[in-house]
């Protein structure tokens, strides 16, 4: 284990092509790291034994840089997998690249920037994030501002965002529990489900797959709907529906090719 003095939450740039990495956010001064191999061969030896270890000013900030030496020139889902276990302070930013890894991050991280083509990401609770991943899924608790997520074939699931929402995939699904903001979610044979949306512009498109959305109860809505062979329903009553030209809470589009269409006013949690 590698333990670095840091009272403030720091930058961590991640790179590792295959394996686990695996983040805690806690209420310490400081940074531990610990990289173990996954395989017990030799080459995965090797290969944890040259991860380097760099922590520097960046911004006005540490930044700490964890990087697999194998993965320098390019990050390859070959190589050995290790596995990157670190604990930093809450409000840590991450900044994290792989080729196959998957990556958990519990507690309460600041801003979160991954990219990785298989590799699954999970987060417990984050300031603003942005993922990409091409066939890896991607869950994400809460997110305190902006949330941007992209993938190919893996599923978006996000709990619950508080600044605008930009969700994209071709054949995963796209699961949003709540937004108060702005939402774009776009599929092409996916479904997308949201279970409340209040304020804002909210887009939603899809080709063939399926759009269920829930509105705030009270929201006043502008809508503009259609699909060309599917079928469309609401729940929402007639005075839901507001001019163009009308100041409302929330303007909402849907559209779809051949896949179903339905509106309905979201599910109150119940008050204590």
């Amino acid at each position: 284990m590698t333990v670095h003095e840091t009272p403030d939450p720091v930058i961590l740039r991640l790179r590792l092509p295959a394996g686990r990495i695996e983040i805690t956010t806690w209420d310490q001064p400081r940074t531990e790291v610990e990289i173990e191999p996954i395989d017990d061969d030799e080459a995965s030896r090797e290969a944890a034994a040259a991860v380097r270890q760099e922590l520097r000013p960046s911004g006005g900030r540490m930044e700490l840089q964890v990087e697999s030496r194998r993965g320098r020139f390019g990050l390859r889902r070959e190589d050995p997998a290790l596995l990157f276990r670190i604990s930093a302070p809450h409000g840590t930013d991450v900044n994290a690249s792989s080729a196959s890894a998957d990556l958990t991050c519990h507690g309460h991280a600041g801003a979160v920037e991954v990219s990785s083509a298989s590799g699954d990401v999970v987060l417990d609770e984050a300031r603003e994030s942005t993922v990409k991943t091409v066939s890896g899924d991607v869950r994400i608790e809460r997110v305190a501002g902006r949330v941007r997520c992209s993938t190919v074939s893996g599923t978006l699931d996000v709990g619950h965002a508080g600044g605008d929402v930009t969700l994209s995939t071709v054949s995963g699904e796209i699961r949003l529990g709540s937004a108060d903001a702005s939402v774009a979610a776009k599929g092409v044979s996916g479904d997308v489900s949201v279970d409340r949306v209040a304020r804002g512009d909210a887009v939603f498109q899809s080709v063939s797959g399926d759009i269920t959305v829930g509105v705030a109860r009270g929201a006043t809505v502008w809508m503009d709907v259609g699909t060309l062979s599917g079928e469309t329903h609401s729940d929402l009553e007639p005075v839901d529906g507001a001019s163009g030209d009308r100041e409302v809470d929330l303007r909402l589009k849907a559209s779809s090719t051949s896949g179903d269409i339905r509106l309905q006013r979201a599910v109150e949690a119940a008050t204590v």
